[in-house]
């Protein structure tokens, strides 16, 4: 996937709605930093070290949101 693909950051436009939903079921900080790192990563003044440990960042904060969420999912039943 390119960095400059838009779809990334409305994912999280849905996911931050989500949160503001739903309390106590995703951790704030978390969500924020994974926003943080996609638009960061959609600038081009990073070089590639850098852009490399914002993608790092951004899929260590997405697991941890899926992790939540299947948790959450699991508990329902």
């Amino acid at each position: 996937m390119r960095l400059e693909n838009s779809w990334p950051l409305l994912f999280y436009l849905m996911l931050v709605l989500y949160l503001n939903s739903y309390e106590l079921v995703l951790n704030p900080y978390v969500v924020y930093v994974a926003v943080v790192c996609a638009l960061f990563i959609r600038f081009e003044f990073m070089n590639e070290r850098v852009v490399f440990f914002v993608r790092v960042l951004e899929v260590g904060a997405l697991a941890h949101i899926g992790y939540r969420l299947l948790i959450t999912l699991l508990k329902a039943y």
